[in-house]
Protein backbone atom coordinates (compact mmCIF):
# COMPACT_ATOMS: atom_id res chain seq x y z
CA UNK A 1 0.00 0.00 0.00
CA UNK A 2 1.20 3.27 -0.86
CA UNK A 3 1.67 6.25 1.70
CA UNK A 4 -1.26 7.98 0.05
CA UNK A 5 -3.52 5.32 0.29
CA UNK A 6 -2.35 5.01 4.23
CA UNK A 7 -3.56 8.49 4.35
CA UNK A 8 -6.60 7.66 2.54
CA UNK A 9 -8.12 4.85 5.11
CA UNK A 10 -7.09 7.08 7.79
CA UNK A 11 -8.84 9.81 6.60
CA UNK A 12 -12.05 7.66 5.89
CA UNK A 13 -11.61 5.83 9.36
CA UNK A 14 -12.18 9.79 10.66
CA UNK A 15 -15.28 10.42 8.56
CA UNK A 16 -18.58 11.42 10.66
CA UNK A 17 -20.33 8.59 10.09
CA UNK A 18 -17.96 6.42 10.47
CA UNK A 19 -17.32 7.65 14.72
CA UNK A 20 -21.17 8.29 14.52
CA UNK A 21 -21.39 3.92 13.51
CA UNK A 22 -18.88 2.91 15.97
CA UNK A 23 -20.74 5.35 18.82
CA UNK A 24 -23.68 3.63 17.99
CA UNK A 25 -22.45 0.66 18.02
CA UNK A 26 -20.48 0.73 21.51
CA UNK A 27 -24.08 2.15 23.07
CA UNK A 28 -26.53 -0.76 22.08
CA UNK A 29 -27.95 -1.94 24.92
CA UNK A 30 -31.21 -4.10 26.21
CA UNK A 31 -33.21 -1.64 26.28
CA UNK A 32 -34.06 0.62 22.87
CA UNK A 33 -34.50 4.00 24.74
CA UNK A 34 -32.19 6.71 25.55
CA UNK A 35 -33.82 8.76 28.63
CA UNK A 36 -32.98 12.28 28.81
CA UNK A 37 -33.34 14.74 31.95
CA UNK A 38 -33.41 18.26 31.98
CA UNK A 39 -30.67 19.84 34.52
CA UNK A 40 -31.41 23.71 35.86
CA UNK A 41 -27.79 24.32 36.63
CA UNK A 42 -25.93 23.37 33.35
CA UNK A 43 -29.73 24.67 31.15
CA UNK A 44 -29.09 21.66 29.64
CA UNK A 45 -30.41 17.61 29.08
CA UNK A 46 -28.64 14.91 30.26
CA UNK A 47 -28.69 11.37 28.32
CA UNK A 48 -28.38 7.87 29.41
CA UNK A 49 -25.83 7.38 26.47
CA UNK A 50 -23.40 10.47 28.46
CA UNK A 51 -23.68 13.01 26.36
CA UNK A 52 -25.84 16.80 27.27
CA UNK A 53 -27.66 18.47 24.81
CA UNK A 54 -29.50 21.95 24.73
CA UNK A 55 -31.69 23.43 22.29
CA UNK A 56 -30.74 27.23 21.52
CA UNK A 57 -34.62 28.52 22.02
CA UNK A 58 -35.23 26.36 25.36
CA UNK A 59 -38.44 24.21 25.59
CA UNK A 60 -38.21 20.16 25.31
CA UNK A 61 -37.13 17.62 22.68
CA UNK A 62 -41.16 17.15 22.49
CA UNK A 63 -41.53 20.21 21.51
CA UNK A 64 -38.43 20.30 19.05
CA UNK A 65 -40.12 17.42 17.46
CA UNK A 66 -36.98 15.32 18.64
CA UNK A 67 -38.28 11.36 18.29
CA UNK A 68 -34.48 10.00 18.80
CA UNK A 69 -31.66 10.72 20.06
CA UNK A 70 -29.20 12.46 17.36
CA UNK A 71 -26.14 10.64 19.30
CA UNK A 72 -26.60 7.22 19.96
CA UNK A 73 -29.89 6.94 17.69
CA UNK A 74 -32.38 5.23 20.23
CA UNK A 75 -36.02 6.44 20.67
CA UNK A 76 -35.88 9.43 22.87
CA UNK A 77 -37.77 9.58 26.33
CA UNK A 78 -37.81 12.57 28.76
CA UNK A 79 -38.03 11.78 32.54
CA UNK A 80 -38.71 14.19 34.97
CA UNK A 81 -36.72 17.22 35.44
CA UNK A 82 -34.43 18.09 38.25
CA UNK A 83 -33.74 21.31 39.83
Amino acid sequence: MSIAEEIIDESMEMLPEKHMESKQEERQDQTELCEWGYTEPECAWETDCGEMFSFEAGGTPKQHKYYYCPHCGRHLKTREMRK
